[in-house]
């Protein structure tokens, strides 16, 4: 049969590093920390959670009071989940980007939303985020950034300059580039302001040149001869665009 845990000192030895571990990262996810204590710490919690529950339970009453003390969550499955959500809102409350691993289950969460595979509880608070995707939320932090540069009269580089002629494409349904915006479709509360935006970077000569059709470069180029500026038709984000 399986044990609980570890037994006598070592076991009250890890229950104490398990303590000490919430006290300095305020939370019991034990995969978010690198470190072999945390791992070992991750595999004691594993099998104190297998071990409850089982039934009849394989906890003694004692372990149980003693973790309950310093606020180990019983159900891990629930613990991470929650963890992953507030992570999420949390960087949409500071306007950040999604580490990889967020994007990945917050992709796999709303697979599951739309085949209904998720409970009544985790449904509704995944419904309640601000954005449907992480696809959704990533595209308005490129908007504000793309805006935020054009109203400072800050050159765009190549990633964001192919960015806001797709934009446009999208919303003209140009053939032109459509295929790179596959994932997204352009909000139509965003449509104008995205047509200005254009005019005004190709008015401005903040576009890098090294995106545009021949005819468009041809065309930008001579605008900036006759403002007397300088040519940017290989920059990236100011400096030279990797080959």
């Amino acid at each position: 049969m399986p044990k609980a845990a570890p037994e006598g000192k070592t076991r009250a030895e890890l229950i104490k590093k398990m303590a000490a571990f919430y006290a300095r990262h305020q939370h019991f996810d034990f995969i978010d920390v690198r470190g072999q204590s945390a791992k070992e710490l991750g595999k004691f919690a594993a099998m104190i959670r297998g071990a409850y529950d089982l039934t009849p339970k394989r906890v003694s009453p004692e372990l149980i009071k003693q973790l309950d003390a310093i606020g180990f969550p019983w159900d891990g499955y629930a613990y991470r989940w929650n963890r992953m959500l507030q992570k999420i809102e949390k960087a949409m409350s500071e306007h950040i980007r999604l580490p990889h691993a967020l994007m990945t289950w917050w992709r796999r969460q709303r697979i599951l939303l739309d085949d209904a595979q998720l409970d009544a509880v985790r449904a509704e608070a995944l419904s309640k985020l601000r954005y449907a995707t992480p696809t959704d939320y990533h595209w308005t932090l490129v908007f504000a950034d793309v805006e935020m540069n054009i109203a400072f009269r800050k050159p765009l580089n190549y990633e964001q300059t192919r960015w806001l002629f797709v934009q446009n494409a999208q919303i003209n349904k140009s053939n032109r580039v459509v295929h790179h915006n596959r994932h997204h479709v352009v909000p139509e509360e965003y449509h104008e302001r995205l047509a200005t935006m254009l005019n005004e970077a190709q008015s401005n000569g903040l576009l890098d040149p090294s995106y545009m059709t021949p005819a468009e470069r041809r065309k930008f180029l001579n605008a900036q001869r006759k403002r007397g500026g300088k040519s940017r038709s290989r920059s990236y984000g100011g400096e030279a665009r990797p080959s």
